[in-house]
């Protein structure tokens, strides 16, 4: 019982982070279930989703389907779809009914790639895990099949990793590129903000991987192994915080070494909420900017090889709750639909800092920039 959601709604699974990964590349999509799941990922959990083009279907799938294993009849829908949109990428994500009958997700893709000629991808996604695992899934598989290696390097290029609309808003996506133009460096490739396949192709020629959020590690890890490129782990939150972003990020160029900047939390009267690299670059900015502690509480599991103190793995609702409060914590930041948690008796002040993947459309709350200076704006209004 310790996945219940009493309180929460659930947070955004994997086949909706294949889906936020691939969405900006010219490609056809079928999520194979049976109305439900597409319904989930269009309606809550992809805000980019209405007035878009982005050709991702529902293979309908039916009781008869699953009991015959009738693969064949999904497989020639893929094909007419394929055949009227001309896709560069044709992409097969599960489900939960998939999981259940064992459906082979790898050997249908690899049935149609050999009809069409068109390269095609298969997750054998579930929707019992979190959205950052698809991310990783979809962009690992991505480099895999159609990185190249590079002639030469960009001496000054840097990827970002982990850049969705899931956990940064639009504004904070246009201000971390921002940082990066205003300060000479040159991005290569966005996964998965804008992501393009002549992104995809070219991504070993950075110099530097940028990892924003936990759907980036295994892809930065995988480019270290096969291409040597670093990776920092830190996205700049807060001014003087930027500023040592900034400084990690040049340490990392000329010496190409990954960094893991950390902080510990000790005596912290302050609990950040969510993604954990978003939780960490918290930590780090409010102790370089206002001097404050904080733990950080990561919804979405934890990372056991990053160095760091003070990381509470608190990936169901029962241990959030139980978190806030605890008596601790003076002040909370987190998505607003995390504030039912807190008991009347509580006594806590609470910072949003909406985050789609957990409150989608229903915190009532707009999406923030945090990135740099904005976040010092941002407390300053709380204070």
């Amino acid at each position: 019982m310790g996945k219940l959601c009493v309180k929460l709604p659930p947070f955004s699974p994997d086949y909706s982070g294949v889906c936020s990964a691939i969405f900006d590349l010219n490609c056809v999509a079928v999520i194979h279930d049976a109305s439900g799941c597409t319904g989930n990922y269009t309606g809550y959990d992809e805000p980019r989703w209405y007035g878009s083009k982005t050709a991702i279907f529902c293979s309908g799938l039916r009781e008869i389907d699953a009991i015959l294993g009738d693969d064949e009849k999904m497989i020639q829908k893929v094909l007419d779809a394929a055949e009227s949109l001309h896709p560069e990428l044709i992409v097969l994500i599960g489900s939960p009914v998939p999981m259940v009958i064992g459906t082979d997700m790898k050997g249908i893709a690899a049935d149609i790639e050999a009809r069409t000629g068109i390269p095609c991808l298969g997750f054998d996604t579930t929707g019992t895990r979190y959205y950052s695992d698809g991310i990783a899934q979809a962009c690992l598989a991505l480099m895999e099949r159609f990185t190249q290696t590079p002639e030469r390097k960009i001496p000054n290029g840097v990827n970002l990793l982990g850049l969705t609309p899931l956990d940064f808003g639009s504004g904070a996506a246009s201000d971390l590129k921002a940082a990066l133009a205003q300060n000479s460096l040159e991005l290569v490739s966005s996964f998965c903000d804008g992501l393009t396949m002549e992104a995809v192709q070219k991504a070993a020629q950075a110099s530097l991987n940028l990892v924003v959020s936990q759907s980036g590690l295994r892809p930065a890890r995988y480019l270290e192994k096969r291409f040597g490129i670093p990776f920092l782990v830190q996205i700049p939150i807060g001014k003087s915080a930027q500023e040592n972003w900034l400084e990690a990020v040049h340490s990392c160029l000329n010496g190409q070494k990954s960094l893991v900047p950390h902080t510990t939390g000790k005596d912290a009267e302050i609990l950040v909420l969510g993604d954990e690299i978003l939780c960490r670059s918290l930590q780090l900015g409010l102790k370089a900017d206002f001097g404050l502690a904080a733990d950080c509480g990561c919804l979405f599991g934890t990372e056991p090889e990053l160095p760091g103190a003070n990381i509470l793995n608190l990936e169901d609702e029962q241990k959030i709750e139980e978190a806030v409060n605890c008596g601790k914590y003076r002040q909370i930041i987190g998505d607003p639909m995390l504030r039912m948690l807190i008991h009347p008796e509580t006594e806590v002040d609470f910072f949003d800092l909406p985050s789609y993947c957990i409150s989608s459309k229903m915190s009532g709350t707009p999406p923030v920039s945090f990135i740099g200076e904005r976040f010092n704006a941002l407390l300053a209004k709380t204070r």
